[in-house]
């Protein structure tokens, strides 16, 4: 009999008194909720969808459009020029020549650059010969306007002359100078001109020296 009652004792309780029970989980705190749960590879995520109005989207105004050529400047004019250049030139000879009519035709080139034709008639005895008391020049010249303000002026060419009876002389020519003026279209400077006259069978080139004064509206 106490064997019996001791067995029962063991696998009931006694009663009156509860059984026990497993403990509740606790509840999920907050920053346990907010944390994300990190995707299983090769899943595609969508993208968070931003809270609040949409705002809608401002035109960009155009920029004004750059033209792509600058308009020409007063240094880069092009069209035809006309200039005029009377100088007084002295050869070996004690008696200089007067050319009045020295005059230059061509047209302008970009940065006070022209080219053209000069037709240059001279008076007196600075070619040398009698013959060369009426002698005229035609030349091809390049004019050029230098410096700063441009005012400085530049020029070399060269050609044939022609002394009475048409005997030739072969002849480069260059002159150095200033331009002056509100507009710079005068000038005054140097030039030196050097001939070998073929025609009379020189040995050797000779020299001339003379000063120029006129209008060369580059």
């Amino acid at each position: 009999m106490i064997g019996l009652a001791l067995l029962l004792a063991v696998q009931d309780p006694p009663v009156g008194v509860p059984e026990p029970t497993a403990p509740a989980p606790e509840p999920a705190t907050a920053a346990a909720a907010a944390e994300p749960v990190a995707a299983p590879p090769g899943s595609v995520t969508a993208a968070p969808v931003a809270e609040g109005p949409v705002a809608e989207p401002v035109a960009s105004q155009a920029a004004p459009a750059v033209p792509d050529v600058a308009p020409a400047t007063s240094e880069d004019r092009r069209g035809f020029i006309f200039a005029w250049m009377p100088s007084l030139v002295f050869g070996i000879s004690d008696v200089p020549s007067f050319a009045p009519p020295t005059i230059f035709l061509g047209g302008r080139l970009p940065r006070s650059w022209a080219l053209g034709y000069q037709l240059t008639v001279s008076f007196g005895l600075a070619d040398r010969y009698l013959s060369g008391v009426l002698t005229h020049r035609h030349y091809l010249v390049g004019l050029h306007g230098f410096g700063a303000t441009r005012r400085g002026l530049a020029g070399v060419g060269g050609g044939v002359a022609f002394t009475l009876p048409l005997k030739p002389i072969a002849e480069v020519e260059a002159r150095i100078g200033v331009r002056f003026g509100d507009t710079r279209s005068w000038a005054v400077g140097a030039l030196v001109r050097l001939g070998w006259d073929i025609g009379h069978e020189e040995r050797a080139p000779m020299p001339q020296f003379g000063a120029f004064f006129g209008y060369v509206p580059l």
